[in-house]
């Protein structure tokens, strides 16, 4: 399958921001930005998986390749959490902030399809915060003696490789596999970097999507279903 998803575009709906009220205009290029924003993210996703995808070559004397694979899988790691959460909270804004600000559009749409598409990611990735948050501040979770105080995980644990016992204390970042753990607030999280987690996001937005389909075209540019299901197919 290619990763790219080119019948990506072709799924994302555009709003006819012309056709809404004047005061309206400027909302609705917003949202529609938006809603590319999340195919942006699923792209964005997809090249980390492909960059897993590289082989780790055993290592060779005088040749890096091996340590840089492997660095360049967590590269690929770090950036798909952060794809997911950027995601999430497109999604969420989405979902939440615009509902005031453009009426014509709001009572033309489904917006119980934009409630289920916010909350199956919310119960996919419960965790996606607080992920984001030992990704982006890494630096400083371990730093002084307070912040590793505040972050070591403690006592027995078994669960994604790691086992426990009842006087031990760590603080964990690594892959085992496709699955990137990592650890934050006395927490092991992990996220996995697959095509089951594309699967999911593409779902969101499927659905997220679908909301929009009870708008008139006038206020609303799709494609035809038929057309998104020959080029799902073509790109399987």
């Amino acid at each position: 399958m290619s990763l790219s998803a080119p019948w990506g575009s072709m799924l994302i709906p555009s709003i006819s921001s012309n056709n809404m009220p004047e005061e309206e205009r400027g909302t609705a290029h917003l949202f529609s930005h938006a809603l590319s924003d999340l195919q942006r993210y699923i792209t964005d996703f997809a090249a980390a998986i492909s960059l897993m995808d590289i082989p780790v070559p055993e290592p060779k004397p005088n040749s890096d390749d091996h340590t840089t694979i492997i660095q360049w899988h967590f590269i690929a790691a770090r950036d798909g959490a952060m794809s997911v959460y950027h995601f999430g909270k497109t999604l969420h804004a989405l979902h939440s902030s615009y509902g005031s600000l453009l009426p014509t559009l709001w009572k033309a749409v489904d917006t119980n399809q934009f409630k289920i598409a916010w909350r199956l990611f919310d119960s996919q990735f419960p965790h996606i915060d607080l992920i984001r948050h030992a990704v982006a501040h890494s630096g400083e979770l371990t730093r002084t003696p307070k912040d590793y105080e505040q972050n070591v995980v403690t006592g027995a644990y078994t669960g994604h490789g790691i086992k426990m016992g009842a006087g031990a204390s760590a603080t964990f970042t690594f892959l085992s596999n496709r699955t990137f753990v990592i650890s934050i607030e006395k927490k092991v999280l992990a996220i996995e970097i697959s095509m089951a987690t594309l699967a999911k996001m593409d779902r969101c937005a499927m659905l997220f999507y679908s909301g929009l389909h009870p708008a008139p075209a006038g206020l609303v540019h799709r494609w035809p279903e038929d057309m998104i299901e020959s080029a799902r197919r073509a790109a399987s």
